[in-house]
């Protein structure tokens, strides 16, 4: 069974502001929870075939995993796919503007659990979800200039 996970959230700012954050793997580490390193493999601003190494830990996991960029359309649209991962995922950031200063940001996670992850596969989608929309909060508080000093990022998910 495939898990498929879409988690959104309206962000107080440009998509351009939003996309500065969300699209730069540097910033990965202070927005997205359970995120412990991550390395850009071959420089940045992302673009088509760029590479992205990051560690990360889910379900009390280490998940050491390498991100392509399959396709980008810049401050709008960054479709990565795994090239090494314990399982397969594509992860899709969206970013769209519908009013002056207003956007509406996306995250797509799609994959295929195996291993640990297998039997499941219902479990870990609500999990995902549970992480993604947290990751969103924390980017909407860094893009709005806000600071999440009661609530970081979890990093306790890993070792």
């Amino acid at each position: 069974m495939a898990i498929s996970v879409i988690e959104k959230i309206e962000i107080d700012a440009t998509p351009a502001e939003v996309a500065k954050i969300m699209f730069d793997p540097n910033n990965d580490i202070r927005w997205m929870g359970g995120i412990h390193e991550v390395r850009e493999i071959n420089g940045l601003p992302l673009k088509q075939g760029s590479t992205v190494h990051r560690i990360s830990g889910f379900a009390g996991k280490k998940v050491d995993y390498i991100l392509k960029v399959i396709k980008i359309i810049p401050d709008q649209f960054v479709e990565f796919e795994t090239t090494k991962s314990p399982f397969p995922m594509n992860i899709i950031y969206e970013i769209s503007g519908y009013e002056e200063n207003k956007s509406m940001a996306q995250i797509t996670l799609k994959g295929s659990s195996k291993g640990f992850l297998m039997f499941l596969d219902r479990l870990s989608t609500i999990m995902v979800s549970q992480n993604l929309k947290g990751d969103l909060r924390h980017l909407k508080d860094m893009v709005e200039g806000r600071t999440w000093q009661d609530n970081p990022p979890s990093n306790n998910d890993a070792e």
